[in-house]
């Protein structure tokens, strides 16, 4: 069946406006972000309940679901709320398909697997198949209002799938965490190489994929939060680990210095060139890198549905670091240009003296009113432009401060909320 909406008026981000696109980003990270918590495991809530006087505080007080299936149960109801927002679903149950359905029946069948006690709330190729042909009808139907809305949908799930595709291995049992590491990384070094599949973490996170990543947050600067696209920009270029990690001599994983990565061997020759390729990792390694990998996911979600502003994230030290950083830089900024336009004054004024001045000389013995009047006129221009000149230099310079504050925020900003790929396994050190 069609999913095109018989409304009468013109549908939500007709025209390609920004709201509609930012919507659109979101709900294709929501739908990759729904998809990503049940393949990771999200299932209901079996404990038993608690006493009737016990009443912890809120989930939405902290923005943090309290399971991983109130978590998935979140996502779904973010699903469905933007796309009620961008007019995809249908009031009437006559035109809705078996996929829209299936979709709006989700939070129901949550709720149903946790009151009867089930093992799991579907299986992810079911819910997998429901997604996918809901979001493709819903993606054709976005493009027919605007390629830029379309083009956000696909952005917004292949960032998010960055995260949430990646599947970690079994978690080994304790006996074989016990042996010597450097014995267990040699049986894993002497596996015959394969090419890594689409969920391995070598993949979702390679240079040449992440590079694509920061073009399509680029292209959506205008849509995206304040601060927002920077800093997600450097997050993505420093953990663009797909070819760049290594076991030393002491199997400990490490990371390439930056001459070995692929953004630096491009410009080089090609026989100068050294291709790397990071190894597979022991499991409780791979673990570790995912569960790091998750943390930054959730950096990244709470600023970019606006959880969190990212200038919640800065410290009041940071802002006095700011403070000085941005008038010292300014200070050497103003200095050196006033030093080049010093310069230059100087130089047009030697150029002036010697090709003006001896003319000048002469018509001051024979010169009438009329020529007086010349010279005056003459020399209010050249102080208008003066005037002008100061006045653009001043612009320029409070634009220059601008931009300079705005470069030391994104700095501090990507380094609070960075989650190093290694912070969990450093913990566990």
């Amino acid at each position: 069946m069609s999913t095109v909406s018989s409304h009468p008026s013109a549908p939500a981000g007709a025209s390609g406006d920004p709201l509609s696109v930012r919507q659109a980003f979101l709900l294709g990270w929501t739908l990759a972000e729904t998809l990503g918590r049940l393949r990771s495991g999200a299932r209901p809530y079996r404990r038993p309940p608690p006493g009737d006087d016990y009443a912890p505080r809120l989930n939405v007080s902290e923005n943090k679901p309290g399971s991983s299936g109130r978590a998935f149960w979140s996502a779904v109801r973010r699903l469905l709320a933007l796309a009620q927002a961008l007019d995809l679903l249908h009031g009437n149950a006559d035109q809705q398909d078996t996929w829209e359905q299936s979709l709006r029946a989700l939070p129901l069948q949550i709720e149903h697997a946790e009151a009867q006690g089930d093992s799991r709330y579907a299986t992810p190729a079911a819910l997998r198949e429901t997604l996918d042909r809901w979001s493709l009808a819903a993606q054709a139907q976005l493009n027919g209002r605007s390629p830029e809305i379309g083009r956000a949908l696909t952005s917004g799930a292949s960032l998010a799938d960055t995260c949430w595709y990646a599947r970690p291995p079994r978690r080994p049992p304790g006996a074989e965490l016990s042996r010597p590491r450097a014995e267990r990384l040699k049986e894993v070094m002497a596996r015959p190489r394969q090419r890594p599949s689409a969920e391995d973490w070598r993949r979702l996170l390679s240079y040449y994929r992440l590079h694509s990543e920061c073009v399509r947050v680029n292209s959506l600067r205008s849509v995206l939060p304040d601060y927002v696209p920077d800093v997600l920009i450097r997050h993505l270029r420093t953990w663009a680990i797909g070819e760049m990690l290594y076991y030393d001599n002491r199997a400990q994983l490490r990371r390439r210095p930056w001459w070995h990565s692929p953004a630096f061997q491009m410009w080089l020759p090609r026989w100068m060139r050294c291709q790397h390729r990071s190894p597979a990792l022991l499991p409780e390694d791979e673990i570790a890198l995912i569960q790091a990998l998750k943390q930054q996911e959730t950096r990244w979600r709470q600023m970019l549905f606006g959880f969190r502003r990212p200038e919640d994230y800065v410290r009041r030290r940071d802002l006095i670091t700011v403070a000085l950083w941005r008038w010292l830089l300014l200070l050497l900024l103003l200095v050196g240009t006033g030093l080049a336009v010093g310069l230059l004054l100087y130089t047009l004024g030697l150029i002036i003296a010697a090709a003006v001045w001896p003319a000048f000389q002469a018509l001051m013995h024979g010169a009438g009113l009329g020529d007086w009047l010349k010279i005056i006129t003459t020399a209010f221009g050249w102080l208008s432009v003066l005037g002008l000149l100061g006045k653009a230099l001043f612009q320029w310079t409070r634009e220059a401060q601008a931009a300079i504050n705005r470069w030391l925020m994104v700095r501090v900003i990507a380094r609070r909320t960075l989650v190093p790929w290694d912070r969990v396994i450093r913990g566990k050190k």
